[in-house]
């Protein structure tokens, strides 16, 4: 009798309105979370079935690889179109100067060329695991076994600085390696892709091939003639070059000779600059666009709490916004039709990931070094062996931008900035930033130097180490022997406020668009090019750089803004 009352006792206990009822407490009140609950009114017997579908395959997939998933999913969620503007407008002059019509050979040679790279870098990688393995953790472990205490201060005192040494060398190599196996997959694929589309536009039948090959000059012949090895050098660049030879040198009064050589060499400048910053600004906006559509999204499914009162009964539901009128009514259908106070639903934990924002940009310095130290740059003389170079230094700080301070940090110790050659620097930043541009290898160290003074303008600092990697030339090794090394000298920086820009776009928002544009003035159209190739300060300089780098609107009327800095 005692054994089957104790049975008795145990199946009652495993009812789940027993378990319920446990989970409510001695204060009557029960909590349901219905946070993670969805209408399925509106689905349709195929959303259902989609919904169905796609929940075993996320689950298999979390399941199967986890770590894998998480790292997609994270890459997906940090996804940005900013991000791949800059990598467009960054690799703009590498696109441009391209040459299509390289041999197979010569990218067999550039395949090999990052072949052997890699080697070295991985080489180099090994030899410094090794040196501070063999030079440094051995001789502390061999200090353990005679002096303790020696051994532990060193590894306490020396060990987290060496680690991090080690981190920082191990996230370079593997972003270096990254790059390198990138470019050999790019060459690869454009080598067998114009294999296969010469394939096509010269043996296919097809309308398609044939519309093609009729709008190409000269046919087939030179669709055959493409990548050939005596072939000429084709790129975008160099058509434009070719095309400009063709002008007027100059404007000599003659209306046939305003657009020359000096004026198509200015638009097309300006036109390159303004590109650049146009394709940054979309994908900016359509970042904000995304963002806002996110929040707005959080917000439907921000979890509230509502406390329901029927007939004695008393209920705290946990719900969605979105989902809160659906949530009460089926609480009280549920407790109306069976009258048990044991009715209720514990699902999810709403829990919501914060929307991921950019870093604001602040100021924006454009510094343009040209090979000569003083204008005019364009003359007939000079425009032929003219180079030009432009440091794009984002997120400065407003109190450190000075005319002194800025000209003195590309014409000190001498009035050459560096020499300009095949080396690409890439300084990296805190705040996530970078800036790069290119020296020979006897300006190592002025780069590096440089490098230190310009991010003393914001308010980051050096990310070590500095990278320095050998530009081969556009192409082939042969094209390498063209660029020229070259003293660079400061000629100007340009002022970009993104505050300002984001105020400007904010008041669009908040007042509307017409009304903005009537009464203030656009930033974006202000460009202000501050000249440092003087050697003393012009007297209008403070005033320029005080009105570029101000933190409120300026009105239409010409008149000062209201707070300005």
């Amino acid at each position: 009798m005692v054994a089957r009352s104790a049975r008795m006792l145990r199946r009652t206990r495993s009812l789940s309105s027993r378990q319920t009822r446990s989970s409510i407490g001695r204060n009557g009140v029960r909590q349901v979370n219905l946070a993670q609950r969805t209408s399925t009114q509106e689905m349709g017997w195929f959303g259902k079935l989609w919904a169905k579908v796609t929940g075993k395959v996320v689950e298999w997939g979390k399941s199967f690889g986890g770590w894998l998933w998480e790292g997609i999913t994270k890459f997906l969620s940090n996804f940005s179109f900013e991000k791949v503007a800059r990598f467009i407008t960054s690799n703009w002059d590498s696109f441009w100067n391209f040459n299509w019509n390289i041999s197979d050979s010569d990218i067999d040679k550039n395949i090999q060329n990052i072949a052997g790279q890699f080697i070295s870098t991985t080489a180099g990688f090994l030899g410094n695991m090794a040196g501070k393995l063999v030079c440094g953790v051995l001789p502390v472990a061999g200090l353990a076994f005679i002096n303790k205490a020696a051994a532990m201060h060193v590894a306490l005192s020396k060990g987290p600085e060496m680690l991090m040494e080690v981190s920082t060398a191990f996230g370079s190599y593997v972003k270096q390696s990254f790059n390198m196996a990138m470019k050999a997959i790019a060459w690869t694929l454009f080598k067998h892709g114009r294999r296969v589309v010469k394939m096509f536009l010269t043996k296919s039948p097809t309308t398609l091939a044939r519309t093609v090959t009729g709008m190409i000059p000269g046919g087939k012949s030179t669709i055959e003639k493409w990548g050939d090895e005596k072939g000429e050098e084709w790129s975008f660049g160099k058509q434009r070059r070719e095309a400009r030879e063709k002008l007027p040198e100059k404007y000599d009064g003659n209306i046939n000779t305003i657009w020359n050589q000096d004026s198509s060499e200015e638009f097309w400048d300006e036109f390159s600059d303004n590109c650049k910053e146009a394709i940054i600004l979309v994908a900016q906006g359509l970042d904000e666009y995304i963002a806002l559509q996110r929040i707005e999204q959080n917000r439907q499914q921000q979890l509230v709490n509502a406390v329901v009162e029927t007939g004695g009964e008393r209920f705290r539901l946990v719900s969605s916004l979105r989902n809160l009128q659906e949530n009460v009514a089926s609480t009280l259908a549920q407790t109306e039709i069976l009258g048990n106070r044991d009715i209720g639903q514990f699902m999810g934990s709403g829990d919501f990931q914060e929307i991921s924002t950019s870093a604001n940009l602040k100021i924006q310095l454009t510094f343009v070094l040209y090979n000569y130290e003083k204008p005019p740059y364009w003359t007939k003389d000079r425009r032929s062996k003219l180079q030009k170079t432009q440091i794009e230094l984002p997120s400065v700080n407003r109190d450190k931008i000075t005319w002194d301070r800025l000209q003195r940090i590309f014409t000190q110790p001498s009035k050459s900035a560096f020499t300009k050659g095949n080396i690409k620097v890439t300084c990296t930043m805190s705040n996530g930033r970078r800036f790069s541009f290119f020296v020979n290898e006897s300006s190592k160290n002025e780069a590096e130097a440089l490098c230190k003074e310009l991010v003393d303008l914001t308010d980051a600092r050096i990310v070590y180490p500095i990278t320095f990697e050998e530009r081969k030339g556009f192409g082939s090794r042969q094209n390498a022997k063209r660029i020229k090394e070259s003293k660079m000298y400061i000629s100007e920086v340009k002022i970009l406020n993104w505050e300002l820009i984001d105020k400007f776009e904010q008041a669009k928002i908040d007042l509307g668009e017409a009304s903005v544009l009537a009464m203030y003035q656009d930033p974006r159209k202000a460009k202000v090019k501050i000249p440092l190739h003087f050697e003393r300060k012009p007297s209008w300089v403070d005033n320029a750089i005080r009105k570029a780098t101000r933190t409120s609107l300026e009105l239409k009327t010409g008149n000062q803004p209201p707070t300005t800095t």
